[in-house]
């Protein structure tokens, strides 16, 4: 199969999710990373920051039970983390429950070219409305708190705690890195 989804993986009476094709795409990513390696930790937080800085909006997924959501919003990166405003929505539905979520940013993909990707998991946190934490991250985040205060509409400020960054980008075709690389933060990322 290549990678690729192709009659010969999928029958009718499998499903689209067979082990053949599940095999095969894990197969075509190992055979993207051949005789390639990973980047020295600070260069990759380094560009992981850069290509942070050079977009203004995530995808949010985020799940429970068997309710899926993902939900476009703009955002703030401060401290090595993920600020989040909303008046509120059906993702609240999965996030009352469940504090894990992904964030996905990307670059626009031409076809026949490259694409670079973002995807980040972790926790979430809410703060009380007015709270001290919440005042300072409107604060930080958007310099809106007057603003906010005058509104009739309680904004839920959301924080977004990396766990893992996943780095995908085919301009490290270029060089001898893996394409995809993978970033832990440790306590010194949040600073």
């Amino acid at each position: 199969c290549m990678g690729f989804v192709s009659a010969e993986c999928v029958k009718p009476d499998e499903g689209v999710y067979t082990d053949r094709l599940l095999d095969s795409s894990v197969s075509f990513m190992s055979k993207m990373n051949v005789n390639r390696k990973v980047m020295e930790r600070k260069d990759l937080k380094q560009m992981i920051d850069e290509f942070i800085a050079q977009h203004d909006a995530i995808c949010l997924a985020c799940a429970s039970d068997d309710f899926v959501r993902n939900t476009p919003l703009d955002f703030k990166y401060c401290n090595g983390c993920f600020y989040l405003v909303s008046e509120g929505g059906l993702k609240f539905r999965a996030l009352l429950q469940n504090p894990n979520v992904c964030l996905t940013m990307f670059d626009s993909y031409k076809r026949g070219g490259s694409v670079t990707t973002l995807q980040v998991t972790g926790k979430l946190t809410r703060f009380p409305i007015w709270s001290d934490e919440y005042v300072k991250a409107l604060e930080e985040s958007w310099n809106s708190v007057e603003r906010h205060k005058k509104s009739a509409i309680r904004i839920n400020v959301l924080k977004i705690i990396p766990e893992k960054y996943e780095f995908f980008s085919y301009n490290l075709k270029k060089t001898d890195y893996d394409l995809k690389q993978v970033y832990i933060p440790d306590e010194s990322d949040f600073k």
